[in-house]
């Protein structure tokens, strides 16, 4: 149950739920650059330590492709969460911004 203010924005639980899908998203947003940054690093950082000039593009698509599996990995779970809350019967938990009631 959702609870509203006269005006009607929503307060309370369903509140704490916008914040904390938000949250997932900006992650999701933000994996795959900071993946990819930090395999750069670490392959500009070899590269300065056994003098070449290659091994950085290498560190760019392992950080890619690390970046593309936690991102999987986040959807999956987010994705399980979501059925298992439709299983139980909380037609709250949907998160695609839809209000089943109107506010009192």
């Amino acid at each position: 149950m959702a609870d509203w203010k006269q005006d009607g924005k929503q307060t309370g639980r369903e509140g704490t739920r916008a914040i904390i899908q938000t949250d997932r998203m900006l992650q999701i947003a933000l994996i795959l650059p900071a993946a990819v940054f930090v395999g750069w690093l670490i392959g500009m950082g070899l590269d300065e330590w056994l003098h070449t000039h290659w091994i950085y593009m290498v560190g760019i698509f392992v950080g890619l492709g690390a970046g593309i599996m936690q991102i999987l990995r986040l959807l999956k779970e987010m994705e399980q969460k979501m059925t298992a809350k439709r299983a139980a019967g909380d037609e709250t938990g949907g998160g695609d911004g839809r209000i089943d009631e109107e506010p009192k």
